[in-house]
């Protein structure tokens, strides 16, 4: 025999089995974690793809309204500019309109209720 094999020795294991699963639900988790992770590099090249072809895109368009701006007449006229409507009758539109009822306020009236028939058995 060689002198590693004169070495081996063996060591007892008191619950294998659990020791196993341990090590099996390790091995698991670790793997569900590297599909996640190459889950996310195989969004991270979709998305840096996608932003590349934005760019070109963006490009594009700039190129196409710089050649638009020089082919239209220059004129002096201005676009105009949209006055906001009176705080009055924004003010007379949002009292008319009923106020939505969160879930707190429906369960504050429905305790209500409740200790309103309790103190008529009371």
């Amino acid at each position: 025999m060689t002198k590693d094999q004169d070495e081996v020795f063996y060591a007892n294991i008191e619950s294998s089995v659990e020791v196993h699963r341990s090590i099996l639900e390790s091995s698991k988790n670790v793997l569900s974690s590297l599909k996640k992770y190459e889950a996310f590099k195989q969004i991270r090249k979709y998305k840096i793809e996608y932003l590349m072809q934005l760019k070109h895109v963006m490009g594009e368009i700039n190129l196409l309204a710089n050649r638009l701006r020089r082919e239209l007449p220059k004129t002096g006229l201005r676009a105009a500019v949209k006055k906001k409507a009176p705080e009055l009758i924004l003010k007379k539109y949002q009292k008319s309109r009923p106020r939505p009822e969160t879930d707190i306020d429906k369960i504050e009236e429905d305790l209500d209720d409740i200790e309103a028939k309790l103190s008529v058995l009371e």
